[in-house]
């Protein structure tokens, strides 16, 4: 196996984004009206979402921390993943607690928010409500719950670079 020459994934990635900015990272396909609809991210995309992210994530001070991560959309889960990284948060995905299989999903997310003692989630829209009220109902108050697609959060420029 050979070494790779970057130390960290967010260097690969922040160097994938320099070189390949315009270039598809994700496409996630999804059924729609007559067809088949294509979501394209490319690096430059992920790699600026990732840096807004992170920037509001460093305003938690999160790094080293874990951070979970309730996502139902695959670009929205990328683009917190990699901020988490940026950020240097562990971040933790766990599945949605309401969808299909509600019972045995609701108690393995229950189990991972206690078991880590995570006090950020990270969500999408669609998906804050749902996640705030199983919040409430695990009585974290103490867990704040933060809409990474929601307007106006964190600022790409604003971001720092973690060791």
């Amino acid at each position: 196996m050979s070494e790779s020459r970057f130390a960290t994934f967010t260097e690969l990635l922040r160097v994938r984004a320099a070189e390949l900015a315009d270039e598809d990272v994700h496409i996630f396909l999804r059924e729609a009206a007559g067809g088949v609809e294509a979501e394209h991210l490319t690096y430059g995309e992920l790699d600026r979402e990732a840096r807004r992210i992170a920037s509001c994530l460093q305003e938690y001070a999160v790094a080293g921390e874990p951070v979970l991560l309730v996502f139902s959309a695959t670009t929205e889960f990328l683009k917190a993943f990699a901020g988490c990284l940026y950020a240097g948060a562990v971040a933790v995905p766990v599945p949605m607690p309401g969808e299909a299989g509600r019972d045995k999903r609701l108690g393995r997310t229950t189990a991972v928010l206690k078991d880590t003692g995570a006090k950020l989630v990270l969500t999408e829209t669609a998906a804050a409500p749902e996640v705030a009220l199983w919040l409430a109902r695990n009585s974290r108050p103490d867990a704040a719950c933060l809409v990474t697609d929601a307007p106006g959060i964190g600022d790409a420029d604003a971001w720092r670079p973690v060791p």
